[in-house]
């Protein structure tokens, strides 16, 4: 009984195995920008989340005014069981 339990933790810690930390980062008017990774909202800035190794599409943006948004984007790579910070600095204001 012993050694199945023991395999059953084995198999439950491996399938969490590989998750990277990102941490997005952001000052001034930067704070509070929506954060999205891969076409998904994962909240406001700043944040830190726990994500598979894996190509990343990061982007934030926030409404400054009405049809009007400050934005950024950055593709970068992400590697096994690694913490990475990004630092949100949003561009200039876009008419939407």
């Amino acid at each position: 009984m012993v050694k199945i339990g023991i395999c059953l933790l084995m198999i439950s810690l491996s399938a969490y195995a590989g998750d990277s930390m990102v941490r997005v980062s952001c000052e001034g008017d930067s704070l509070g920008a929506e954060v999205s990774i891969n076409g998904k909202f994962k909240g406001e800035c700043p944040l830190d989340i726990q994500i598979p190794a894996g190509m990343l599409n990061i982007t934030a943006s926030k409404v400054v005014s009405p049809g009007k948004i400050r934005s950024f984007q950055q593709q970068t790579r992400l590697g096994d069981d690694v913490v990475k910070r990004i630092d949100i600095v949003l561009g200039p204001v876009a008419w939407t």
